[in-house]
């Protein structure tokens, strides 16, 4: 995601202006905490599929966990998967909207610069993909980035309605399917002891020829060329909401807005939990799929205001965790990266080879014992550098080496 900012020195400032670094920035502070909250989630939601396969974790069953792992697993399904994905979906979107009144106010057409940052996260996505683990969001994000073009002038209300008629319409679409890919049947079966020996005990070359093929055949193939035509409009949605938003100017003045965080939270959190849980205890009912779609995104939406409000306090004895969170956002597609790179030398074959092994809990803890060495090394990394390796090749290539004569804008991405 792109926010620019102006100030060659960081400056974390009172909490009733959290959000701000300092007086001359642009750049929403609370934005990069969100966005560093969110990704411990998506690290949660990837432990899975790093651990039992992008595939294989829809079937659980398989693998035979334990009481307690089953738990862990269903938590995870209700509270964190499909949840947090999304609220990226909406920091991309009110981004986009934040560098284009940022260009516009220096005297420049937003769209070039728009189309190379689609560009490269669709560049940088593809080869996330091909070359470590098909769980990338960053070409998904590249793909729809191109969608948004068409809403750049959209009005804010307009916006609310598209995004709400989108999400209905793909809530709908889903009734009639169940939560998960539906059973494990005997072709399923053969293709998951293929994948525990191959990822625990494979080479490189080995683990690289599984994953592009995408499943068992003809299943796989079809799924993939599926998900890559329609999530990124599945996901338009919350890129609606989250350039409505900008739009609108919220989360610029977090003392003033705490009230509506406290009321968006209150009643959206509780309503995607309810939608999702029933979702996945009961996934037999034939709509069980399209109350995990709807859920999922109102779920998280309801975070998007609980993260505000928890960036919004005022400083405390959280203060820390909440600059190092900060921190952690600032770095977002590097530490996003990294979590993968994390990921697989836990469980590949040519790293650990713990897949299938470790257990769901044992996993969640593994994921919070890495984010907090992240959150920890974000901070002293920006201590000595303005941006990381990731954001910085964003930027030079958004900017194809122009600099402004007295300014420096700096971009933070996804």
């Amino acid at each position: 995601m792109l926010c620019f900012y102006n100030s060659r020195k960081q400056i974390f400032i009172s909490a009733k202006e959290v959000f701000i670094i300092n007086s001359h920035s642009t750049r929403l502070t609370g934005i990069d905490g969100i966005r560093g909250l969110g990704l411990l989630g998506i690290l949660l939601a990837n432990m899975l599929a790093f651990q039992y396969s992008i595939w294989e974790y829809r079937f659980i069953s398989f693998f035979e966990l334990s009481g307690i792992d089953q738990f862990v697993y269903s938590a995870l399904q209700i509270v964190v998967v499909g949840s947090f994905a999304p609220i990226f979906a909406f920091l991309y979107g009110f981004g986009t909207i934040k560098m284009t009144e940022g260009l516009e106010q220096r005297g420049l057409s937003p769209y070039p610069f728009l189309i190379r940052r689609f560009l490269f996260l669709l560049a940088a996505g593809l080869l996330h993909f091909f070359l470590l683990w098909e769980g990338d969001i960053l070409a998904t994000y590249g793909l729809a980035g191109f969608l948004l073009l068409a809403f750049l002038r959209v009005k804010p209300k307009a916006l609310i309605i598209s995004g709400v008629c989108v999400l209905l319409l793909f809530s709908l679409l889903s009734f009639g399917t169940t939560t998960g890919m539906g059973f494990l049947n005997d072709t399923w079966t053969e293709f998951a002891r293929t994948s525990m020996e191959t990822y625990q005990q494979g080479s490189y070359a080995d683990i690289q020829s599984l994953r592009l093929q995408f499943g068992p055949e003809p299943f796989g193939q079809i799924f993939f060329a599926f998900s890559w035509l329609l999530i990124p409009i599945l996901i338009s949605s919350m890129f609606m909401f989250g350039m409505a938003a900008a739009r609108l100017r919220l989360f610029h003045r977090p003392a003033e807005e705490r009230g509506l965080y406290k009321k968006f939270a209150a009643t959206l959190i509780p309503l995607g939990l309810a939608l999702k849980a029933f979702a996945v205890v009961q996934p037999e009912y034939t709509f069980s799929g399209g109350l995990e779609v709807l859920g999922g995104t109102v779920l998280a939406l309801g975070y998007v205001f609980a993260f505000a409000l928890f960036f919004g306090q005022q400083s405390g004895r959280l203060s820390g965790v909440r600059e190092r969170l900060i921190s952690v956002g600032r770095l977002s597609m590097s530490n996003y990266l990294l979590q993968t790179f994390f990921g697989v030398f836990l469980f590949y074959g040519y790293g650990l080879g713990l897949f299938g092994k470790l257990g769901t809990t044992i996993g969640c803890l593994a994921a919070i014992a890495f984010f907090m060495v992240q959150a920890w090394a974000s901070g002293l990394y920006l201590r000595k550098f303005r941006s990381g390796p990731a954001e910085k090749l964003l930027r030079s290539w958004i900017w194809l080496g122009k600099r402004e004569k007295t300014k420096r804008d700096h971009t933070a991405s996804l």
